[in-house]
Protein backbone atom coordinates (compact mmCIF):
# COMPACT_ATOMS: atom_id res chain seq x y z
CA UNK A 1 0.00 0.00 0.00
CA UNK A 2 1.34 3.39 -0.54
CA UNK A 3 -0.09 6.18 1.12
CA UNK A 4 0.18 9.68 -0.28
CA UNK A 5 -2.04 13.23 1.37
CA UNK A 6 -5.41 12.96 -0.08
CA UNK A 7 -5.46 8.67 -1.40
CA UNK A 8 -4.47 5.31 -0.66
CA UNK A 9 -3.19 2.82 -3.40
CA UNK A 10 -3.44 -0.79 -3.21
CA UNK A 11 -0.23 -2.19 -5.33
CA UNK A 12 1.47 -5.32 -6.07
CA UNK A 13 4.77 -5.55 -3.93
CA UNK A 14 6.83 -7.15 -6.54
CA UNK A 15 5.67 -5.05 -9.84
CA UNK A 16 4.70 -1.79 -8.40
CA UNK A 17 1.47 -2.67 -10.29
CA UNK A 18 -1.16 -0.30 -8.47
CA UNK A 19 -4.91 -2.34 -7.95
CA UNK A 20 -6.64 0.51 -6.93
CA UNK A 21 -6.98 3.39 -5.54
CA UNK A 22 -9.18 5.06 -2.93
CA UNK A 23 -9.53 8.38 -1.44
CA UNK A 24 -8.03 8.92 1.98
CA UNK A 25 -10.31 10.05 4.95
CA UNK A 26 -9.39 10.97 8.35
CA UNK A 27 -13.33 10.77 9.57
CA UNK A 28 -14.33 8.19 12.02
CA UNK A 29 -16.78 5.96 10.22
CA UNK A 30 -17.50 7.62 7.11
CA UNK A 31 -17.98 5.37 3.89
CA UNK A 32 -15.70 6.52 1.60
CA UNK A 33 -16.08 4.90 -2.23
CA UNK A 34 -15.84 6.10 -5.46
CA UNK A 35 -18.40 6.56 -8.38
CA UNK A 36 -19.62 3.24 -10.55
CA UNK A 37 -18.77 5.01 -14.56
CA UNK A 38 -18.97 1.66 -15.74
CA UNK A 39 -22.46 0.76 -14.43
CA UNK A 40 -25.30 1.07 -16.86
CA UNK A 41 -28.24 3.21 -14.78
CA UNK A 42 -30.01 4.29 -18.06
CA UNK A 43 -31.56 1.61 -18.27
CA UNK A 44 -34.10 -0.14 -16.08
CA UNK A 45 -33.65 -3.73 -14.29
CA UNK A 46 -36.37 -4.82 -16.35
CA UNK A 47 -35.09 -3.62 -19.97
CA UNK A 48 -31.44 -5.55 -19.14
CA UNK A 49 -32.57 -8.48 -18.47
CA UNK A 50 -35.09 -8.45 -21.72
CA UNK A 51 -31.51 -7.09 -23.72
CA UNK A 52 -29.88 -10.34 -22.26
CA UNK A 53 -32.85 -12.74 -22.71
CA UNK A 54 -32.85 -12.02 -26.48
CA UNK A 55 -28.98 -11.88 -26.24
CA UNK A 56 -29.12 -15.40 -25.31
CA UNK A 57 -32.06 -16.04 -28.18
CA UNK A 58 -34.73 -16.56 -25.99
CA UNK A 59 -33.63 -19.55 -24.30
CA UNK A 60 -35.91 -21.15 -22.06
CA UNK A 61 -33.34 -21.23 -19.24
CA UNK A 62 -32.23 -17.29 -19.03
CA UNK A 63 -34.99 -16.35 -16.54
CA UNK A 64 -34.47 -18.85 -14.09
CA UNK A 65 -31.21 -18.07 -14.27
CA UNK A 66 -31.21 -14.42 -13.91
CA UNK A 67 -33.99 -15.18 -10.78
CA UNK A 68 -31.91 -17.12 -9.18
CA UNK A 69 -28.89 -14.28 -9.63
CA UNK A 70 -31.63 -12.13 -8.45
CA UNK A 71 -32.76 -13.84 -5.01
CA UNK A 72 -29.13 -14.73 -4.20
CA UNK A 73 -27.69 -11.21 -5.09
CA UNK A 74 -30.31 -8.43 -4.85
CA UNK A 75 -27.75 -5.86 -4.02
CA UNK A 76 -25.54 -6.85 -6.99
CA UNK A 77 -28.42 -7.92 -9.17
CA UNK A 78 -27.37 -4.60 -11.92
CA UNK A 79 -23.71 -5.34 -11.79
CA UNK A 80 -24.44 -9.04 -12.37
CA UNK A 81 -26.30 -8.10 -15.31
CA UNK A 82 -23.47 -6.54 -16.85
CA UNK A 83 -21.17 -8.54 -16.09
CA UNK A 84 -23.48 -11.28 -18.34
CA UNK A 85 -23.68 -8.49 -20.97
CA UNK A 86 -20.14 -8.18 -21.45
CA UNK A 87 -19.33 -12.05 -21.74
CA UNK A 88 -21.44 -11.09 -25.06
CA UNK A 89 -18.97 -8.68 -26.01
CA UNK A 90 -15.87 -11.25 -25.88
CA UNK A 91 -17.75 -14.66 -26.49
CA UNK A 92 -19.96 -16.17 -28.73
CA UNK A 93 -23.14 -16.95 -28.52
CA UNK A 94 -23.67 -20.74 -29.06
CA UNK A 95 -20.72 -21.08 -26.26
CA UNK A 96 -22.91 -18.91 -24.17
CA UNK A 97 -26.25 -20.79 -24.70
CA UNK A 98 -24.23 -23.83 -23.93
CA UNK A 99 -22.60 -22.48 -20.68
CA UNK A 100 -26.14 -21.05 -19.78
CA UNK A 101 -27.33 -25.15 -20.15
CA UNK A 102 -23.71 -26.11 -18.13
CA UNK A 103 -24.47 -23.43 -15.29
CA UNK A 104 -27.94 -24.26 -14.65
CA UNK A 105 -27.27 -28.48 -14.60
CA UNK A 106 -24.27 -27.76 -12.36
CA UNK A 107 -26.62 -25.29 -10.31
CA UNK A 108 -24.23 -22.14 -10.15
CA UNK A 109 -25.83 -18.67 -10.54
CA UNK A 110 -23.63 -16.18 -11.09
CA UNK A 111 -22.06 -13.81 -13.86
CA UNK A 112 -18.64 -14.98 -12.65
CA UNK A 113 -19.82 -19.26 -12.79
CA UNK A 114 -21.26 -18.56 -15.99
CA UNK A 115 -17.94 -16.65 -17.53
CA UNK A 116 -15.73 -19.42 -16.25
CA UNK A 117 -17.68 -22.20 -16.92
CA UNK A 118 -17.53 -20.61 -20.66
CA UNK A 119 -13.55 -20.61 -20.24
CA UNK A 120 -13.92 -24.11 -19.33
CA UNK A 121 -16.14 -25.54 -22.30
CA UNK A 122 -13.90 -23.21 -24.53
CA UNK A 123 -11.35 -25.23 -23.39
CA UNK A 124 -12.38 -29.02 -23.82
CA UNK A 125 -13.20 -27.92 -27.52
CA UNK A 126 -9.74 -26.67 -28.71
CA UNK A 127 -7.98 -29.17 -26.23
CA UNK A 128 -7.55 -32.72 -27.88
CA UNK A 129 -8.87 -35.39 -25.92
CA UNK A 130 -6.17 -37.22 -24.25
CA UNK A 131 -5.93 -40.51 -24.90
CA UNK A 132 -5.91 -42.84 -21.22
CA UNK A 133 -2.85 -45.04 -21.18
CA UNK A 134 -3.29 -48.11 -19.96
CA UNK A 135 -0.90 -49.69 -17.21
CA UNK A 136 2.00 -52.30 -19.43
CA UNK A 137 3.74 -54.21 -17.96
CA UNK A 138 7.45 -54.63 -18.80
CA UNK A 139 8.40 -57.25 -20.66
CA UNK A 140 10.12 -58.98 -18.81
CA UNK A 141 6.99 -59.39 -16.56
CA UNK A 142 4.91 -60.62 -19.46
CA UNK A 143 3.90 -64.08 -19.70
CA UNK A 144 4.89 -64.82 -16.23
CA UNK A 145 2.14 -66.77 -14.32
CA UNK A 146 2.29 -66.64 -10.45
CA UNK A 147 2.54 -69.67 -8.52
CA UNK A 148 -0.85 -70.86 -7.09
CA UNK A 149 -0.76 -72.65 -3.95
CA UNK A 150 -3.39 -74.75 -1.80
CA UNK A 151 -5.35 -72.76 0.69
CA UNK A 152 -4.31 -75.12 3.63
CA UNK A 153 -0.65 -73.06 3.10
CA UNK A 154 -2.13 -69.87 4.27
CA UNK A 155 -4.29 -71.28 7.10
CA UNK A 156 -1.62 -73.01 8.51
CA UNK A 157 0.89 -70.17 8.07
CA UNK A 158 -2.61 -68.28 10.29
CA UNK A 159 -2.31 -71.05 12.81
CA UNK A 160 1.02 -70.52 13.52
CA UNK A 161 0.98 -66.76 13.55
CA UNK A 162 -1.94 -66.73 16.39
CA UNK A 163 -0.06 -69.30 18.50
CA UNK A 164 3.42 -67.69 18.48
CA UNK A 165 1.37 -63.70 18.39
Amino acid sequence: MVVEEASISVTDILTGEIYATHPLCHDKGKLIGQKRNDRDTNKSLLEQERMIQQLFQEDRLVTPFLEHIHQEKPRYYRDQLGAIRQLFEDWNTELLIHGLHYCSEKELYSAGDLKSSIIYLAQLKTEPKKKEKLATLPSKYRGNVPEIRDLSVYEQAMERSVVNG
